[in-house]
């Protein structure tokens, strides 16, 4: 099954469900990811997204300051 990322939204979408289970008893949110690059499944950089997962990644990290 392939899931289309469609842009980053996919990947918004699932951080804000995950987030909703971050707060001062569990203070943190883990990302796995196997940076597996035949599958489509990398959050490093890549010809195809270049940074745009890491920005995204600090971007949604630091919405969680406020949790």
């Amino acid at each position: 099954m392939t899931i289309r990322r469609r842009g980053g939204r996919f990947y918004r979408d699932y951080w804000d469900i995950a987030s909703k289970y971050v707060g001062a008893d569990q203070p943190f949110l883990l990302i796995t990811s196997f940076n597996e690059w035949h599958e489509g499944t990398e959050l490093e950089p890549s010809r195809e997204y270049g940074d745009m997962y890491l920005r995204l990644t600090r971007e949604l990290a630091a919405g969680l300051d406020g949790k």
